[in-house]
């Protein structure tokens, strides 16, 4: 089970987990590298100081898994301290750190320091970061790593957080520090996740070509450039071969000559859901030029315990009344394997939808958007979503939104060769705060895919 333990940088609340947070005095600051204090299990939080304490606290190595995963589900319902500046985490695989920090205007400078197991490399993804737009000599964070006896420190200031960290080794020492707010001055803070990678066993970094997909094996191919942050920006001609618009208002994706698949709520309710028109082939909707199939679905499956009220199973497959040829700009998609999911991965989402919550006005123009994937814990506590069903994304001011249903939520399995990990499923509001989109988990539902579709002719 992942854990995931919430610490702040700074001295007041900034999730809704904890009442209060308390920051540590400059001297324990200074002589965080000097401390003799035993580094922390995540799966242990005995020890949280009151207001009055000046001193960070030895955790007790006695104290039991069974204590201390207790003492964590308190501490993530009602914690009214936090562990002061210059402590030391412990990391085991499967746990993670949250670093947050907030924007009340008092001066910072707070160091935490992060241990890994040893045959691991730490990974940092930072869903929310908007420091002080004043620049590094206002507001910065630092992370400081050591490289073969060379000390390496990256420094990150303003909104200027634009892909994850992977460090070279199992230790990181994060250092925020900020200037007294003065005036209109403002920091929205930011909030990072840590956890280790195993080394041992690193993603495979091959071309996709050696796993064991089910339908057509010469799938998702594509020049999506990708990882790269970008919101609502145009998709090219082509690029997104596997895309289908609904004429309802959804999206899709073609898996097969003759199938195609997409969200159940997109086809839920409607008296004849085969009387919707399908586009394929096309990036400008608006334009007539492009070379396109418009077709009729035969039948389409939503799946047989689909719930509206939770989105739970939230999958379904359209039936098309013959295959379709090939081309250029139709393509077959991938369906992903739960290998593919990587917890701070980079996804693409796409879609015809609106580019702001609350407006009826979809793009004419397939829209293309970079986003983080969540941790299976962070899905199911900020996305309230079962993590065997659903995964989660977040990327702050990105998002898909209205009219994005039903659309493709991928991941790049190989050089130029993509996979089908999510259907934009559900979510609440459009790029909010530590709000993520929803997706149904394409792996989840593999099995069910291939028993409706059955052998398929590429």
């Amino acid at each position: 089970m992942q854990v995931t333990l919430i610490i702040a940088l700074a001295f007041v609340l900034a999730v809704p987990a904890l009442t209060q947070v308390v920051g540590g005095s400059q001297n324990e600051q200074d002589q965080l590298d000097n401390t003799s204090q035993s580094p922390q299990s995540v799966s242990q939080v005995a020890g949280a100081l009151s207001d009055n304490d000046n001193n960070a606290t030895d955790e007790d190595d006695d104290d039991t898994e069974t204590k201390g995963q207790e003492q964590l589900e308190q501490g993530r319902a009602k914690l009214s301290s936090a562990l002061k500046c210059g402590s030391k985490y412990k990391l085991k695989y499967g746990e993670s750190l949250l670093l947050f920090s907030n924007n009340n205007g008092d001066q910072q400078k707070c160091k935490v320091k992060v241990t890994g197991p040893s045959a691991s490399v730490l990974a940092v993804q930072c869903p929310n970061f908007e420091l002080n737009p004043g620049g590094c000599n206002k507001e910065k964070l630092v992370i400081t790593e050591d490289d073969n006896g060379k000390t390496i420190k990256s420094k990150y200031c303003t909104a200027k957080w634009t892909n994850n960290y992977v460090a070279k080794g199992n230790v990181l020492q994060f250092l925020h520090m900020r200037k007294a707010l003065k005036g209109d001055e403002c920091s929205g803070g930011y909030t990072c996740e840590v956890f280790p990678i195993d080394e041992s066993n690193p993603p495979s970094t091959d071309n996709g070509t050696s796993d064991t997909r089910p339908l057509c094996a010469n799938c998702g191919m594509s020049d999506v450039q990708a990882p790269r942050v970008i919101g609502g920006q145009e998709a090219s001609e082509g690029e997104y071969p596997w895309m289908v618009y609904h004429k309802q208002g959804c999206g899709g994706t073609l898996i097969a000559p003759q199938w195609i698949v997409t969200a159940a709520h997109c086809y839920f309710g409607l008296s004849d859901p085969t009387s919707f028109p399908l586009t394929l082939g096309k990036t400008d909707l608006s334009d007539n030029s492009q070379d396109s199939l418009v077709l009729t679905p035969k039948k389409v499956h939503i799946h047989e315990n689909y719930n509206n009220n939770n989105f739970k199973n939230d999958i379904a497959l359209v039936e098309l009344n013959e295959p379709v040829q090939f081309s250029s700009t139709i393509q077959p998609m991938c369906l992903a394997l739960n290998k593919n999911i990587k917890r701070g991965g980079k996804v693409v989402a796409t879609g015809w939808g609106t580019t702001k919550a609350g407006t009826n006005k979809y793009s004419d123009i397939l829209l293309e958007v970079s986003l983080d994937l969540l941790s299976d814990s962070k899905c199911q506590n900020l996305g309230n979503a079962d993590p065997s069903i659903f995964i989660c994304a977040l990327t702050q001011d990105k998002d898909t939104c209205q009219g994005d249903s039903g659309g493709p939520l991928i991941a790049e399995v190989g050089e130029g060769q993509w996979a089908l990990v999510g259907i934009v499923s559900h979510g609440e509001g459009c790029a909010e705060v530590n709000k993520p989109g929803v997706y149904t988990r394409v792996p989840a539902y593999t099995s069910w895919i291939t028993s409706k579709i059955g052998s398929v002719d590429c």
